[in-house]
Order: structure tokens, then C-alpha cells, then sequence
């Protein structure tokens, strides 16, 4: 990944940024209103402290269906001609914040890249395994499960969007790179994901990131025949 051709470096810093160290930042909205104290202990106790009940039958009216990525073969990693042919995104919803988007495949490439959106395959969301709220559905599939994975966003470090457990996985099944917010590099290096894969953008910020595609269906994704680059842009927003 390389920093967006316009970007520019000498320009002044951004009107959210209260200094110069990109540790200290404020809403730059006019339409910001600052919360009071009892707005916010009305909030905690309101949502946090008594949330609603929830439904003895909530997890069979929801349901569960394990996903098929949007492929039309028995296998995701089995691409058909008509999905190379494909001109649209494709997007599969994981549960909660998880989306896996697929852009279109670039010429000579049987998919399109993938993008993993904010993954949560944990049974808690919390600094240990039996602290912090549980699943009231388990996930649609396991990690294992899921097509090559070329990039991973994380929207913010909450651990409802940003799940240790998931992210070690991911790293260490496909080797994405992780693009997250200022100030999540000490994270990723804490858990082993090496400086070349890690990228922290502000907002507004862009990165162009290039990955390599497979180009043969008799091959796999982890070892393709041969491969062809595609480049696109992140921007965090």
C-alpha cells in the first residue's frame, strides 16, 4: 500500500486534529453539541445499566443461514465464468458490523478482490472470554470458512468491530492487509502483524493498495498458476 498521489503532506493540519501530535481530536461540525453529564448517566443508565429484555424465541425468528459468498459452485474458491465476467460488487453480511465485499474481477482475474468489513467470530465482545455481551446467534460460518481474504477494515478499536481472536485468525489463514484508524499500530504489532500489512489512515486519508488476483480456475487461491495485480484506493471516512 502507498499514500494517495494527492495527498499532501505540508498542507495544515485538518480541522479535527486539536494537535500536532494526531493523539487529541474534536468534532469540527458546527452542528456538534457537546453532552452534559446527566445526558450522559441518563444514557448509561438508560441503555447500559437496564437494556430490553430480550425474546425466549428471539434466535429462531431471526434464523441462521450459512453463507455461499454469492457462488454458484460448490466451493467459494470455485470461480465460474460467468462470476469473471461480473461487472457488480458483491456483498455477503456476516452479522452485526461484518460485511464481505467483492469487487468486480479486473481483466484476466476469475475474482475480484475481497474486503473483509470489521470481523467478530467471538462468542463475547470484551477483553476476555467471560467478560463483555454475548452472541445471541452464532456466527453464520467460522473464519475457516470463509474465501481468501485480501484486505481487512477495521471501522474503530470497540470490541464489538475489533475482535483480537478474529483478527489473529485472519492474519494468520491469509495474510490480508489491516487497514484501521490513527493510533491502532501499537495493536497490530502487539499481536504480531507485521508493519509491511498494517496500515492506520485519518480521515479523509487514502492509501492505494495493490493485491495480487488469480487467474486460473484450476488453481487455488493459495496457489494460483498465475496471478494478475489490480490497485484500488481506501479512504477512511
Amino acid at each position: 500500500a502507498s499514500p494517495a498521489p494527492d495527498r499532501d503532506p505540508s498542507a495544515p493540519r485538518p480541522a479535527h486534529h486539536a494537535n500536532d501530535t494526531k493523539s487529541l481530536f474534536v468534532n469540527p461540525w458546527a452542528s456538534f453539541r457537546p453532552q452534559t453529564f446527566s445526558s450522559m448517566m441518563k444514557f448509561m443508565y438508560g441503555n447500559v445499566a437496564n437494556p430490553p429484555a430480550t425474546p425466549e424465541d428471539f434466535s429462531t425468528k431471526l434464523g441462521l443461514r450459512k453463507p455461499d459468498f454469492g457462488y454458484t459452485t460448490t466451493t467459494s474458491e470455485s470461480t465460474t465464468v460467468e462470476d469473471a465476467n461480473r461487472t457488480g460488487m458483491k456483498a455477503t453480511w456476516l452479522g452485526h458490523a461484518c460485511f464481505l465485499l467483492e469487487l468486480p474481477p479486473p481483466a484476466g482475474a476469475t475474482r475480484g478482490a475481497r474486503i473483509l468489513f470489521d470481523p467478530v467470530f467471538s462468542h463475547r465482545c470484551g477483553p476476555y472470554t467471560f467478560l463483555g455481551p454475548a452472541r445471541h446467534i452464532a456466527p453464520p460460518c467460522k473464519l475457516e470458512d470463509l474465501p481468501s481474504i485480501d484486505i481487512v477494515v477495521i471501522s474503530h478499536n470497540h470490541y464489538d468491530h475489533l475482535d483480537t481472536p478474529s483478527i489473529t485468525t485472519l492474519d494468520k489463514l491469509f495474510r490480508p492487509h489491516f487497514f484501521a484508524p490513527l493510533n491502532n499500530e501499537a495493536y497490530f504489532k502487539c499481536n504480531n502483524v507485521p508493519e509491511e500489512r498494517t496500515h492506520t489512515l485519518d480521515w479523509w486519508e487514502a492509501r492505494n493498495v495493490t493485491v495480487d488476483l488469480p487467474t486460473s480456475t484450476t488453481s487455488s487461491d493459495e496457489a494460483p498458476a498465475s496471478t494478475v495485480k489490480t490497485t484500488f484506493e481506501v479512504t477512511c471516512t
